[in-house]
């Protein structure tokens, strides 16, 4: 008869205690609730018998569709984890833990993947419509404004006053020198803004200073203006008797055309009353670049009348510029009666008396008195 001695730890050995079990190995037992030794006496014929007894049990137990109560695997989350483990004092096969966690990666690769796949097609749909909203065409080019704020639609109102060339582009030259006519009389216009509360003039440039027609136009864009004018002079080299008015506005087809030519007629009215000549069609026409960068551009005079939407670039500020813009031919700086009258100091006070009157009218303002 062979004695098996089986002992368990007293409460004052704490957790982690283990029984010597046959085969050499160790597994962590825990402590019932009485920490006294016992011993056992039985047969090994007694312990088959027992073991006979016993199967009685689970065959009544396979009968009812279940299984020995020992027998019984532990619910799917359970199994292979630690929980379970420490709950029934069985160490977890590595090699199970280790099938089940890669398993676990694999599944949340295979759900990451649609997502991956949704975010990677979304972002090239984006990029396509990117694509196509920058891709000028050849109708695209002639319509391009830069994507800027949206102009104000209260006082004080933004205005843009831009004087034609300046600093080493001193621009035509006859009687009188262009940049020099353009800043004086964008300086007596900038004077009428700035005294009425309802405006806040903003120069595309400093004084005496050149700088490119994109670079103004975006001056004029970060500054949210709500219309930009420009003032320029114009020149025949072959006559000195060429004179009068003329401005052009954004031509049709572009976002801002009809608002650019209400302020186009409303400045011109007003030289025409004030008795300067109105070249064209009441003073307003429309100017195009036609040709190519291969043999060159030519400009064509289009008249108001025409409303003909065209793929040809008219001047590039007004290209450029996201609000209602017009560029004024104020007079002929070759002919000195129109010099005499509007290019000088006097003529450009004048001028910029009519020009602040017309953006009056154009916002519905009271004028202050001249």
């Amino acid at each position: 008869m062979q004695t098996k001695i089986i002992e368990f730890p007293g409460t004052d050995a704490g957790a982690g205690a283990q029984d010597a079990v046959p085969g050499g190995g160790c597994a962590p037992q825990a402590a019932p609730q009485s920490a006294v030794p016992y011993r056992t006496n039985m047969p090994r014929q007694d312990a088959a018998q027992s073991k006979a007894e016993a199967l009685p049990h689970a065959q009544r137990a396979a009968a009812r569709g279940g299984a020995p109560r020992h027998a019984r695997r532990a619910p799917a989350f359970l199994r292979s984890a630690a929980p379970y483990a420490a709950a029934h004092a069985v160490s977890p096969a590595p090699r199970s833990l280790r099938a089940a966690r890669a398993a676990g990666r694999r599944r949340k690769r295979r759900r990451q993947r649609p997502l991956l796949a949704g975010a990677v097609s979304a972002a090239a749909l984006l990029l396509a419509l990117c694509a196509m909203l920058l891709a000028p065409g050849e109708d695209d080019t002639a319509t391009y404004v830069p994507a800027a704020a949206i102009p104000q639609e209260g006082p004080p109102y933004t205005v843009a006053i831009d004087a034609g060339h300046g600093g080493i582009d001193v621009g035509a030259q006859g009687v009188a020198e262009e940049s020099t006519m353009t800043e004086t009389t964008v300086g007596y216009l900038e004077s009428w803004l700035s005294q009425d509360e309802n405006y806040t003039p903003v120069r595309t440039h400093a004084y005496d200073t050149f700088m490119e027609n994109v670079e103004r136009a975006a001056t004029a864009n970060q500054a949210r203006a709500a219309l930009l004018l420009s003032v320029h002079g114009n020149s025949d080299p072959y006559s000195e008797n060429s004179y009068g008015f003329e401005c052009y506005p954004q031509p049709p087809g572009r976002t801002y055309h009809d608002a650019s030519l209400r302020l186009a007629h409303l400045i011109a009215d007003r030289f025409g009353a004030e008795g300067q000549r109105l070249r064209g069609n009441a003073g307003v026409r429309y100017i195009y670049y036609v040709g190519d960068d291969a043999h060159g551009y030519q400009k064509e005079f289009v008249e108001e009348s025409d409303g003909t939407v065209r793929a040809e670039q008219t001047f590039g500020l007004l290209e450029k510029t996201n609000c209602p813009a017009v560029l004024a031919e104020q007079c002929f700086v070759t002919s000195p009666a129109d010099v005499d009258s509007w290019g000088d100091d006097d003529g450009c006070r004048r001028a910029a008396r009519l020009y602040y009157e017309a953006i009056c009218a154009y916002f519905g303002t009271e004028p202050l008195a001249a």
